[in-house]
């Protein structure tokens, strides 16, 4: 996106950032948690003051999607004192059609404790995805080459049928935002 703080583009009547938070808000996790740059002013005065979701301003920027996990996930530990019981859902945060019917979907789906639960639309594999905690102690043992998806291959995978139609693209070039807002103004 060159320059352009692609969180902070227009979606509807607010931002891209807005809009996935409000799908997270209005879903039935019980925290929401954001790990953004602590030079992202922009992006922090668009974020909605709600109890529900938790900001986590590392020192030290993240470097990448798994870094931003991990601090996501320290800070859970914190918070939280998740149990092996508990589960964590992740999706990233460029996705502006993201719908709570989705997120909820996810955590319904009748699957197996030790299981991660990955929608899919007609087959192809898609977000939010929901993992056990226990995957959360995983996620600092992969490899520098390896990302959160590494662990797809290591425990089992349950999948759940979506709406097609209900397929969150990410948003990560000016082609792709262009091509979700014309499909948006429709």
């Amino acid at each position: 996106m060159g320059s352009r703080n692609k969180l902070l583009l227009p979606w509807g009547d607010s931002t891209i950032i807005e809009q996935v938070l409000k799908a997270w808000i209005l879903s039935r996790v019980e925290r929401v948690v954001l790990v953004t740059r602590a030079d992202d002013q922009p992006l922090h005065d668009r974020l909605p003051i709600v109890s529900k979701l938790d900001r986590v301003i590392p020192d030290k920027n993240p470097d990448d999607m798994k870094q931003s996990v991990l601090f996501g996930l320290e800070h859970l530990g914190r918070a939280c004192s998740p149990s092996d019981h508990d589960r964590w859902l992740i999706a990233p945060a460029d996705m502006p059609d993201l719908s709570a019917e989705l997120i909820n979907r996810v955590i319904d789906a009748n699957a197996s404790p030790s299981a991660i639960v990955v929608p899919t639309f007609s087959g192809r594999r898609g977000h939010p995805i929901s993992l056990p905690w226990a995957a959360a102690r995983e996620v600092g043992q992969l490899g520098s080459d390896e990302g959160i998806n590494r662990l797809l291959k290591r425990w089992t995978v349950e999948r759940v049928a979506a709406d097609p139609d209900q397929y969150p693209e990410d948003i990560d070039t000016e082609d792709d935002y262009r091509r979700a807002r014309k499909i948006k103004d429709r």
